[in-house]
């Protein structure tokens, strides 16, 4: 076989029936070495996973966290992008952009990331959580305050989501009903950032 130069990833030729057990097992590494907080070392095998498959959906969201993670905000938001291009219906991959999103003050492209990641994932606490802190940045308390609600429908012991519930209550002028939720995230969460504004 002759080596072909315009490629991605051409010149590690692996042969399609190696390639998958190749990528897993790199994949694994790769993650292991990322969740340590080793970003370089997982970066290095992210790029090796998408030279033998320009395409794989988890090397490309990974690097792409890798990216943001490492203050790369542009290049993790082309590569989480990429990602989803190849597999729109991978909600984390919509969460983490629209938490670039946010960094980049771009809250109305951080609601769209996190409501087609409430499509995808519609009891997730994390993403209604997401959601209803870019309504607040946005002005929209009631908003907000319905995220939070349903938030804590399926976790109702979670302070931070009782914290944001607060804020919206807060906002829309009911300060016993805020006062009341920073309370209840204190008793969950002791010492945390409830009723900080």
């Amino acid at each position: 076989m002759t080596e072909d130069k315009g490629g991605a990833g051409s010149e590690h030729y692996v042969p399609q029936a190696f390639a998958p057990a190749a990528i897993a097992s790199k994949l694994r590494d790769a993650i292991a070495l990322h969740q340590q907080g080793q970003i370089p070392q997982a970066e290095v095998l992210y790029r090796e996973i998408l030279r033998l498959d320009p395409r794989q959906f988890d090397a490309l969201h990974m690097l792409g966290l890798a990216a943001l993670q490492s203050g790369d905000t542009e290049t993790g938001i082309d590569l989480v992008g990429r990602a989803i291009q190849i597999d729109p219906r991978q909600a984390a991959a919509h969460v983490n952009l629209g938490n670039a999103m946010r960094l980049l003050r771009r809250p109305e492209e951080a609601l769209a990331s996190y409501d087609r990641a409430l499509q995808l994932a519609s009891d997730s606490v994390d993403v209604l959580y997401n959601r209803a802190n870019v309504l607040l940045e946005l002005k929209r308390p009631d908003q907000a305050l319905a995220s939070a609600e349903r938030a804590l429908q399926l976790g109702p012991g979670h302070a931070g989501v009782l914290n944001l519930r607060g804020r919206a209550l807060r906002d829309l002028k009911r300060p016993e009903d805020a006062i009341a939720s920073y309370d209840r995230a204190l008793e969950l969460e002791p010492g945390g950032s409830a009723g900080k504004l």
